[in-house]
């Protein structure tokens, strides 16, 4: 939902709305070392999901046109630490087949 701001009274504010799926594409990297059970992790993604045109009439002005646009993309960069059990859920429900 959009409204334009600073407008002279009630009904006179041009106002929309714009509902729209956009596709793109994201590119990255990251890195994880591990030292026995933990791991510490840095990710990096670049996401584009294009741009969002529209335009509304102005109420206020006959014939006017108020068009924008908007770009979607962005940059994420991730971080974390990992602890890697060594068990799994099969062997929780089976029993381990051999001690370590």
């Amino acid at each position: 939902m959009f409204t334009a701001s600073g407008c002279a009274g009630v009904g006179l504010c041009p106002a929309g709305t714009e509902t729209k799926s956009l596709w793109g594409w994201t590119a990255g990297g990251g890195l994880e070392y591990g030292v026995g059970h933990w791991s510490v992790k840095i990710e990096y993604l670049h996401y584009d999901l294009g741009h969002l045109n529209y335009s509304m009439i102005d109420p206020t002005l006959p014939g006017a046109f108020i068009e924008a646009s908007t770009k979607f993309s962005g940059d994420i960069i991730r971080g974390g630490v990992n602890y890697r059990f060594d068990w799994t859920p099969w062997e929780l429900i089976f029993g381990r087949p051999f001690l370590k």
